[in-house]
């Protein structure tokens, strides 16, 4: 449980590769961290009993509308840096 709260209501978050490169890229992480401190946010997100963080495609693609052949990459890619970043 997070901050004394009792857990109400269980949900997934689904965060693409590219965005996760993002969280994690330093002059990023600089850049915005008097608005909002984001790693500790995606570790709050990561330890929340409630709170299940799922992969995607890297480049969060709507797979429908793109190639079949580049499917497998975009999931591989997704899966390598959610497990790099150990979520």
């Amino acid at each position: 449980m997070h901050m004394g709260l009792r857990v109400r209501a269980f949900f997934t978050l689904g965060f693409s590769g590219i965005l996760l490169e993002q969280f994690n890229d330093p002059a990023i992480v600089a850049k915005y961290r008097n608005y909002v401190d984001i790693p500790e946010i995606i570790e709050q997100y990561r330890i929340a009993e409630n709170i299940e963080i799922i992969g995607m495609g890297f480049y969060h693609p709507i797979f429908p509308l793109i190639p079949k052949e580049v499917w497998s990459e975009q999931l591989q890619r997704g899966r390598e840096i959610v497990e790099r970043l150990s979520f």
